[in-house]
């Protein structure tokens, strides 16, 4: 019976873990000076919706993003949506450090610590756990932490979209 909540535990701890992915076209640490991309935004709207994909340019009334719809399939559409409908936004620029091999690794020697085996597993996989979701807000901003201005950075026309840009063709 043990082995069965042991071999639970363990796979929840790495269901959770895998859970939490970004999106493809966030760079990795190394990559950030040379991403043409911006940056993932998850934009909540005072009716409750949510829009989210890439960031492509913060206006000043408005915010264009590269919308992903998964109502029926994965349909991507440049949309810009006004400031003035924003409840709260969060963008993540960068693919967070994956700890799953700490966690799968501190666990896996576990065993090793003998009889205090039953306080040093519960304190490993809490540790492990704590510090994956930790992670995983390490490259991210709320709304509360950044303002219009700063977001700008983020996007992928920080100076806003360029004037030769053809809206019409990128959304459909």
């Amino acid at each position: 019976m043990k082995t069965s909540k042991f071999t639970a535990l363990l796979a929840f701890c790495f269901a959770l873990l895998t859970a939490c992915s970004a999106p493809e076209f966030l760079p990795v640490a190394e990559e950030i000076g040379e991403n043409p991309y911006g940056s993932y935004i998850d934009i909540q709207l005072l009716d409750k919706s949510e829009i989210e994909g890439e960031l492509i340019a913060v206006e000043e009334e408005q915010i264009w993003v590269w919308a992903e719809y998964k109502e029926v399939n994965l349909v991507k559409k440049l949309k810009a949506v006004a400031k003035k409908d924003i409840k709260s936004f969060r963008v993540k620029y960068l693919n967070p450090q994956p700890y799953t091999k700490f966690l799968v690794g501190s666990l896996l020697l576990t065993p090793l610590h003998g009889y205090w085996l039953i306080y040093s597993f519960p304190l490993d996989t809490i540790a492990g756990i704590l510090v994956s979701l930790e992670g995983t807000g390490d490259y991210m901003y709320r709304d509360n932490q950044i303002s219009y201005r700063q977001l700008k950075m983020f996007a992928r026309y920080p100076q806003g979209l360029p004037p030769n840009l053809d809206l019409e063709a990128q959304s459909k």
